[in-house]
Formats: C-alpha cells, sequence, structure tokens
C-alpha cells in the first residue's frame, strides 16, 4: 500500500504492514492505545514519538505533521457526525416526521489554556538563551514571550524575571455540548501537561520542571442557548467537569451520561458558590471559579476584549505559581530561598498592584479582576507569601 501527503497514521501503519496488534507489540503498548491515537482520541506522549517514527520507518519531523492529521481528520468526523441534521421526535411541537425542524447548531468558542511551569533563575536563564524571545509586557510588568512549535495548536511562552514560565495555548472549538468539551477537556490537559514538561526538560537539560495543571479560559463566540439557559451554560463552561464521573482505569468518561447530566441541569439550572460571576448586564456574561473561567460578550464593542482576559490570566498564573514554590519549600521543612529583587518587598508591592483598583480601571476590568483573584485565591497566597519570606528574614 503507498502512503501520500493526506495519509493518516493508521494509513502508514497499514503501508509499513503492521495490523494494530502487531503495531502495538512492536511498540510495547496496548492494542486499545494504538486505536485512540489513530481515532485522534489521544496523542502518543513525547517519548514515545522516536519508537513510533523509527517502526514507520519516517522522520520524526514527518510523524508529527502525520499525528496532526489524523486528529484534524478524527475531528472532522466528530464534528459532521455530531451536527448531522437530527430531527425532532415524532409528536415534537405536534409536526408530522417530513415537517420536523433540522438542528446543525455547535457552540463555537477559543480555548485559551495556562500552563505555569516554576523554572528558578538558572533554568530560566537556560530557557531564555536557547529561544529567540523577545522583551515584553504583561500589564506593565516585565516578561520575555515568542512562539514556540506545538504539534497540535498555537503556543506562546511568556517568561517571567520571577523564574516562572507560563504557556498560553489556544484552539478554535466547534462542538454541540458542553459534555463533549467536557471529556475533550480532560484528554487534553494530560496530553499539554505532559508536552510541556518533556519539553521543558529537554530545553533545559534537566529532569525537574514539571507542569502540575492546567487552567482554562473558554470566550464564546456563538452560544448555543439564551436567557436563563445561557447564564447556566455559562456557569457550567467555568466548571465542566461537574457532568463528568470520576472515571476509573483511564477509561473515558460516558458521553451519553454527561450529556444526559447537562440537559437536566440546563433545564433545572445551575448554581454553584465556588462560581463568581463577572458579568455586566446586557454587555456580557462572565463566570470564573477554581477549575477555569467562560466570558461571553454580548456586546463586543462594549466589552472587555480577549487581551485583557488573557493578560490578566497569565499575570495570576505567574504569580500563583511563584507563591506555590514558596509554599511547598516551606512545607518541607526548608527556609524558603528566593532572589533578594523578588523578596517580601516585591511580593508586597505586587500584592498591592493585583488588589488595589487603578485609577482609570473601568467597572468591567474590576469586575474581573476581583473574580479571578478570589477564585484563584491568589490574595491570600500574596499575603501567606509576604509573612514567610518576612518570617525568615527575621523581619
Amino acid at each position: 500500500m503507498e502512503v501520500d501527503e493526506l495519509s493518516t497514521l493508521a494509513d502508514y501503519r497499514l503501508g509499513a504492514g503492521y495490523t494494530q496488534e502487531t503495531f502495538a507489540n512492536e511498540l510495547g503498548v496496548d492494542r486499545t492505545t494504538v486505536g485512540r491515537w489513530e481515532r485522534g482520541t489521544q496523542d502518543p506522549q513525547p517519548w514515545q514519538r522516536p519508537d513510533l517514527a523509527q517502526a514507520l520507518k519516517i522522520p520524526l519531523t514527518l510523524l508529527n505533521d502525520v499525528l496532526r492529521r489524523t486528529k484534524r481528520q478524527a475531528t472532522a468526523r466528530k464534528l459532521s457526525t455530531a451536527n448531522t441534521p437530527h430531527l425532532v421526535k415524532h409528536g415534537d411541537n405536534g409536526l408530522p416526521p417530513e415537517h420536523r425542524e433540522v438542528d446543525c447548531r455547535a457552540l463555537r468558542a477559543t480555548s485559551h489554556m495556562f500552563v505555569p511551569v516554576f523554572l528558578g533563575a538558572d533554568l530560566l536563564a537556560a530557557v531564555i538563551e536557547s529561544m529567540d524571545l523577545s522583551p515584553g509586557a504583561i500589564q506593565e510588568v516585565t516578561c520575555e514571550t515568542g512562539p514556540v512549535e506545538h504539534p497540535d495548536r498555537p503556543c506562546q511562552l511568556y517568561v517571567f524575571p520571577w523564574g516562572v514560565a507560563v504557556f498560553h495555548l489556544t484552539e478554535e472549538l466547534s462542538l454541540p455540548t458542553i459534555a463533549r468539551l467536557a471529556i475533550w477537556r480532560r484528554q487534553t490537559y494530560r496530553d499539554v501537561r505532559a508536552w510541556i514538561t518533556a519539553w521543558m526538560r529537554d530545553v533545559t537539560a534537566s529532569p525537574h520542571p514539571q507542569a502540575h495543571y492546567v487552567l482554562s479560559a473558554y470566550w464564546v463566540h456563538e452560544p448555543l442557548w439564551s436567557g436563563t439557559e445561557l447564564e447556566t451554560a455559562m456557569r457550567l463552561l467555568s466548571m465542566p467537569r461537574v457532568l463528568l464521573d470520576r472515571g476509573g482505569n483511564g477509561e473515558t468518561p460516558s458521553l451519553d451520561d454527561a450529556e444526559s447530566v447537562e440537559q437536566g441541569l440546563i433545564q433545572e439550572g445551575f448554581q454553584d458558590g465556588r462560581i463568581d460571576e463577572f458579568g455586566i448586564r446586557g454587555l456580557s456574561i462572565g463566570c470564573a471559579s477554581w477549575a477555569g473561567v467562560s466570558y461571553f460578550p454580548l456586546a463586543p464593542a462594549r466589552a472587555i476584549q480577549v487581551s485583557d482576559l488573557v493578560d490578566s490570566e497569565l499575570l495570576v498564573q505567574a504569580l500563583w505559581c511563584y507563591c506555590h514554590h514558596i509554599r511547598e519549600q516551606v512545607e518541607k521543612g526548608l527556609d524558603p530561598v528566593v532572589a533578594p529583587e523578588y523578596g517580601w518587598r516585591w511580593m508586597r508591592a505586587m500584592r498591592s498592584r493585583m488588589t488595589v483598583a487603578r485609577p482609570q480601571e473601568t467597572a468591567q476590568h474590576a469586575s474581573m479582576r476581583t473574580a479571578l483573584l478570589e477564585t484563584s485565591e491568589l490574595g491570600k497566597h500574596l499575603t501567606a507569601a509576604v509573612e514567610l519570606l518576612r518570617e525568615t528574614n527575621g523581619e
């Protein structure tokens, strides 16, 4: 069998003469894993890719293209199936089958994923030296920034001088339910963390960098709902994991169950005290939780801009990661060690910058900033870090 530039991973496997079972045995994985790769529901881990390329007798650079193409085709098939016109059940609205209404709608949103990694001064210098980064600023806070080549989605790296790097990955989504987004999110988080950890360790030649978590913000372009149902949906988007069961043995949660839960909550309403709403009635709907953020500009010309949300979240995550590093040292029974210029006085200044309104700040910006701070508990972490560093210095 010949393969060409349009072929997917399964085509290359067959072209190399493997069945799915023999291919799995060759790579030392189970057949289910190979099936997930070929369906685009799971990516090979970075350390598996060299062996995968060798088995297929193709360059590693070509493998990355093949994986991207496989995922694109799988996504297209899923969306085609998900958006296939389906008819309302006979009797709905009293219409006979030939007059039933077709529904091809989809939730359209941009996913923004933020992944912070603590590096420290030495590893930070190694990243800056190896990457072609440019000077930048996030809300008047200096940083170095530049694009990173990711196999599946656009990725921008921000390196902050106090020793934290934050990856910002974006992806355009078009899905028929929030439940599908929740399942996509769970799988994607695992893959993104593994890829960033491997990338950082390769660039720094150190085994220490670790991507512990991902924080997502969903900027909605076209919702599926209106009125109170839209408000409920935006709350669910900020906390989509409530739709999923815990799963087990690495199994994907049941989509049918998740969609059933979603339908019930959309109809009955969903409230959670851990969600802070920061939209302005008539202008926008915004929700922030510990798990994520959702925002829909009802009046795009008067609502906050996507760059406002992205910049705020970049700074929140960069500071949260730094505070977490300080707290980890203390919890290990160590005195926290930080660069003198990023000690408790600097932390105190950043706490003021993050928690006190600016003279020209609009009500929308102030509401968003407060919601992000409250749900991330960054204000508490900054205060605790200030006290820990002062205590360490005997002040």
